[in-house]
């Protein structure tokens, strides 16, 4: 019944209160944080109603990254497409679309797709 002086367990004990707040940061902390895309394809149009599409990477090495065209109509690009490019870090202009018939509505729907190195790697 006595405890063993030769043997006296040292229980360190949590109070529940702290065990939950303990809990409860952590998950704020995780869902709070948004995610940051490292490369992110975008496009601007501008007065002459030609798109120009841009790719910004926010990593430390180069990406591979395709741009097609599954739909395409009165619109001419200044690249053949699918388009292929290195991306390096920073801002990169990808292509430019612009409209056949002025007096039309460009239609188009673009799809991307990318890979992390070099094109043509040593």
């Amino acid at each position: 019944m006595f405890p063993n002086p030769k043997r006296s367990p040292r229980i360190r004990y949590i109070s529940p209160m702290k065990y939950a707040s303990m809990i409860l940061l952590l998950a704020l902390s995780q869902t709070s944080l948004p995610a940051q895309r490292l490369l992110t394809v975008s496009h601007s149009v501008d007065n002459q109603n030609r798109y120009t599409f841009t790719c910004t990477n926010r990593d430390y090495c180069p990406y591979v990254v395709t741009l097609d065209f599954p739909t395409l109509a009165n619109a001419q690009t200044d690249h053949p497409i699918p388009y292929t490019v290195e991306v390096r870090p920073g801002t990169t202009k990808l292509i430019t679309v612009s409209p056949v018939d002025k007096s039309k509505d460009i239609r188009l729907n673009y799809k991307t797709g990318d890979r992390k190195g070099c094109l043509a790697p040593i």
